[in-house]
């Protein structure tokens, strides 16, 4: 296997885990930490298995500051909005942030949080929103993925 398909595999692991993340987060409003320890785990095997492959480590590098940035960001944002941002959110976030690396995470994070303010200022202006009703967010985590990957032209 190649760096370059483990690099494929890592994608298309990432856009499966987010998708059922999606799906159960707006059936359940939850995500199960059985798909977040997959994704980790998984993403980690990956990245390492292309370091290696590749002879470097910039895989493991920017795995590790991708995960802190994620999980670092959202963290700070569930500690500020008073659990605004619930705990799965922020650990999709870092696993995430793993699979991307910390530059696009931060993308990532800020698409994701455009899109979702959009719907709830949508629901609000439609009558069916108010200030303490949550949405799920990782519905918009997957889409702000998938406009990320657009962005770097991996589609």
């Amino acid at each position: 296997m190649t760096g370059e398909l483990c690099s494929l595999c890592r994608r298309i692991l990432l856009l499966t885990g987010l998708f059922f993340a999606a799906w159960t987060d707006l059936k359940e409003g939850r995500i199960p930490n059985r798909i977040l320890a997959l994704l980790l785990l998984a993403g980690i095997v990956l990245c390492t298995a292309q370091s290696g492959l590749d002879g470097e480590y910039e895989a493991v590098q920017s795995a590790a500051a991708g995960f802190f940035t994620g999980g670092g960001i959202a963290l700070l944002c569930a500690v500020l909005s008073g659990g605004g941002l619930g705990a799965g959110d922020v650990k999709l976030l870092a696993v995430t942030g793993l699979y991307l690396g910390a530059g696009a995470v931060a993308d990532v994070f800020v698409f994701a949080m455009l899109s979702a303010g959009a719907v709830c200022l949508a629901l609000l202006a439609a009558g069916r929103g108010g200030r303490k009703r949550g949405i799920p967010l990782a519905p918009f985590i997957l889409l702000a993925v998938v406009l990320t990957y657009g962005k770097q032209g991996l589609f």
